[in-house]
């Protein structure tokens, strides 16, 4: 079984800039946003995405997985 991240499409080198509301401008951030929910757990994600020389915005809903899901 694959990530939420990877179900819902995001891509290596994707950014996640926010978490529904909460922006995110490092990992920390991203890691603290995150403690507020549980696997099974639907999210909006905020991605940007490199196209070309400059960056687009998409949001992505994801429904967030467990280390232990993503193992097997």
């Amino acid at each position: 079984a694959g990530s939420g991240a990877a179900n819902a499409g995001l891509q290596e080198g994707d950014i996640i800039t926010a978490v529904d509301s909460t922006k995110i401008s490092s990992m920390t951030e991203l890691q603290s946003a995150l403690k507020s929910y549980k696997a099974g757990d639907k999210v909006t994600l905020t991605v940007a995405r490199q196209s070309g020389r400059q960056y687009e915005e998409s949001k992505v809903e994801v429904t967030l997985s467990s280390a232990k899901d993503i193992q097997q």
